[in-house]
């Protein structure tokens, strides 16, 4: 929460929620039927099913409040993170302090919507991280699958790569000192394209050279009129992924038309997260005007969400589950 003259506003992130198998395939957005069945465990009497410790950190969720008071598609979640260290209140002589005895949380809500398969998240620096919400619904489910909270992101530059019709050179700086390894990971699907050429020679510099960047740049030259492959280009940006803190920076020259100059576009600088400030009073104000929220960033968050849409199975989380006779913990 940001405090301006009296006025409280609350920052809410747009992002994308996935369930991926072991070969990334996306299995399912549809989380309607998983949320519901951690509230009810919650409400039958049974807190500590949806008490877990995440990284060292005590995270639950608490009841939810849904949308027109009953709507099993459209809810927000309160997600609390017990706050660590002693916590005091004012005793009842007004002078001293008393200890307080029971768990005090830091908060952040996840607001969920099946029918945009976009998620709004408070990011209340004391509330837990959009990460470690991650991580927490991914300790009710199989190590055999992985929970994804992503951001969407307004990309400027990638845009323009995009529209473009001639691209000239890329350029590919990775940070190799990253702790992220996704991109290093052996055991994830080998393509025989760039993307299988450059993680060799990342493994090689980083492994045998001890470096610590690595910089890889090819194209046309300056007096070429053709074009790179345009797809073939933006494949590749796809599958190395502009959020990873892998990647320092990817440099394409390109243009619309022949009449335009080249010019460079600078896909990670140019990157920004979709959010949202807004004017907070409470988890009421945001469940109101949630649809105001939407509708203020769906043409920015619409186009990723057909991504997903796209390659999606399609499968609901928890009848997976109980398809391929896996625990729901």
């Amino acid at each position: 929460m940001l405090n301006f003259g009296g006025v409280i506003t609350a920052k809410l992130k747009f992002c994308t929620i996935g369930l991926y198998d072991e070969k990334d395939n996306l299995l399912s957005m549809d989380f309607g039927a998983f949320f519901n069945e951690l509230e009810q465990r919650m409400l039958a009497n049974n807190v500590e099913s949806i008490v877990k410790e995440v990284d060292g950190r005590t995270l639950r969720v608490m009841q939810f409040h849904r949308k027109n008071g009953f709507s099993e598609n459209e809810f927000l979640i309160p997600i609390g993170k017990v706050k660590s260290g002693a916590t005091y209140k004012i005793a009842e002589d007004r002078y001293n302090l008393e200890k307080i005895d029971y768990d005090i949380f830091d908060i952040n809500i996840l607001y969920y919507n099946s029918i945009e398969n976009v998620i709004m998240v408070t990011v209340d620096r004391e509330g837990p991280s959009i990460a470690l919400i991650a991580k927490y619904f991914q300790q009710f489910l199989s190590e055999n699958v992985q929970v994804r909270i992503e951001p969407v992101y307004r990309i400027s530059g990638l845009e323009r790569v995009e529209k473009s019709d001639f691209v000239s050179s890329v350029s590919i700086s990775l940070n190799l000192t990253s702790q992220e390894q996704l991109f290093y990971d052996e055991s994830t699907e080998i393509e025989e394209n760039l993307t299988q050429c450059t993680r060799q020679i990342a493994n090689l510099t980083r492994d045998d050279f001890g470096s610590n960047f690595l910089t890889l740049s090819f194209g046309l030259g300056k007096r070429s009129k053709k074009s790179m492959t345009k797809d073939a280009v933006l494949d590749l940006i796809y599958k190395l992924r502009l959020d990873s803190d892998m990647i320092r920076e990817i440099t394409v020259k390109c243009k619309k038309d022949s009449e335009e100059k080249i010019e460079p576009a600078k896909l990670k600088e140019s990157q920004f997260e979709l959010s949202l400030n807004i004017t907070a009073d409470g988890m009421d104000y945001i469940l109101a005007h949630a649809d105001d929220f939407f509708d203020a960033r769906r043409k920015d968050y619409i186009h990723r969400v057909n991504e997903l849409r796209a390659i999606c199975r399609k499968e609901e989380v928890v009848e997976y589950f109980k398809e391929n006779r896996l625990a729901f913990a």
